[in-house]
């Protein structure tokens, strides 16, 4: 049993949402206001341009490193300050660039993220997928180097981005990009970096076909 979203005010939850020939390909996220809304509508219109940001940021920094065979199909965020409010959806429909040979279907990158927090769970991870075939090396553990570095730059100018479109929309408040722990009432921890593993992961339920 999925365990239940907390209540932060806020605090804003979801994903970026992708698959490639039907099987699923999200990557999750989770954003900090500085000033939480009170207003349930003001902060239903705060989770959608989360969504709306991200997903234009995802486009635009990850649709080059992806095959063609990987569709995006937007971002959704919850407003957890306001249970009873629905995930918030930005639909973009669009497709990887890069061409190449896909690797296997359960082969990812890692990318770890650092938290401030101490002690275990310091540390988070988000998982990247399908992959080119060529950024994987010839004993198929590893991604090259270019990858490596590749995957960090795109994933952390994914975050930073996104808190530039915010900062325009929402000048007054500081937007922050952090781990969301879902023990006892909840809690989030400011991700301080995050960087790609060279060690090819796997994700095995990102090789099982949707239901």
């Amino acid at each position: 049993m999925a365990t239940p979203l907390p209540v932060l005010p806020g605090v804003y939850y979801g994903r970026v949402m992708g698959e490639w020939e039907s099987l699923p390909s999200d990557n999750t996220f989770c954003f900090k206001t500085s000033a939480p809304p009170i207003d349930e509508t003001a902060d239903q219109i705060r989770a959608l341009q989360v969504a709306q940001s991200l997903a234009n940021a995802w486009r635009d920094e990850f649709l080059s490193a992806m095959i063609p065979t990987y569709t995006m199909q937007g971002a959704t965020m919850y407003p957890l300050g306001h249970p009873l409010v629905p995930a918030q959806i930005s639909p973009l429909i669009d497709v990887g660039t890069l061409v190449g040979p896909p690797g296997p279907a359960a082969s990812a990158v890692m990318i770890r993220h650092n938290v401030a927090r101490r002690g275990k769970g310091s540390q988070g991870r988000s998982f990247i997928s399908p992959l080119d075939l060529n950024r994987m090396t010839a004993d198929g553990k590893s991604i090259s180097p270019a990858s490596v570095l590749e995957f960090t730059t795109k994933w952390n100018a994914v975050i930073t981005t996104t808190i530039a479109d915010l900062a325009t929309f929402f000048p007054s408040e500081s937007f922050f990009y952090v781990q969301l722990s879902k023990k006892g009432t909840g809690a989030t921890y400011t991700i301080t970096d995050s960087n790609a593993e060279s060690k090819l992961s796997t994700q095995r339920r990102r090789a099982r076909r949707n239901s």
